[in-house]
């Protein structure tokens, strides 16, 4: 072995590989596609429990979270009576979402029409349109929310 050599050159080689191997791991796409961003949106939902129906419509305050691909209803107000929710929601982003809740926080409250299901939205600017006529239950939800 040659002692003849100083040991600084080659601890400073192996430093500098892992300092470029830290650099390269930090470009990974996949870590930063992993780290999702949270939106929060504010606004109403318009609950229509029999829209052919005159004062079957109550409206509530409501903040709308949504990262990757789950989301929260949280009600400010209590004049629908809905309870919050939370769950998947599938297509976010697109001209549909289908809303399928995984946790209600029931109490006294209505957890049987929470949103859910698919809705039609339409995103303009900085506001999201959310809207569904459900036939079977023959109710209509229409939430109008801004970030």
């Amino acid at each position: 072995m040659d002692r003849s050599r100083p040991v600084e050159p080659i601890l400073a080689g192996l430093g500098l590989c892992l300092l470029l191997s830290g650099i390269l791991a930090g470009c990974n796409p996949e870590i930063d596609q992993s780290q999702e961003k949270r939106e929060v949106f504010r606004g109403r939902l318009i609950l229509e429990k029999d829209p052919w129906v005159v004062g079957q419509t109550d409206t509530d305050q409501i903040e709308f979270l949504i990262q990757g691909g789950t989301y929260s209803f949280q009600f400010l107000t209590f004049n629908t009576r809905l309870c919050d929710s939370k769950g998947r929601a599938y297509g976010f982003g697109t001209n549909q979402v289908n809303f399928t809740p995984t946790t209600i926080l029931v109490g006294n409250c209505d957890s049987l029409h929470v949103p859910r299901g698919y809705f039609q939205s339409a995103f303009k600017g900085d506001s999201l349109y959310l809207n569904k006529f459900d036939t079977a239950r023959n109710i209509r939800y229409q939430i109008d929310l801004t970030k």
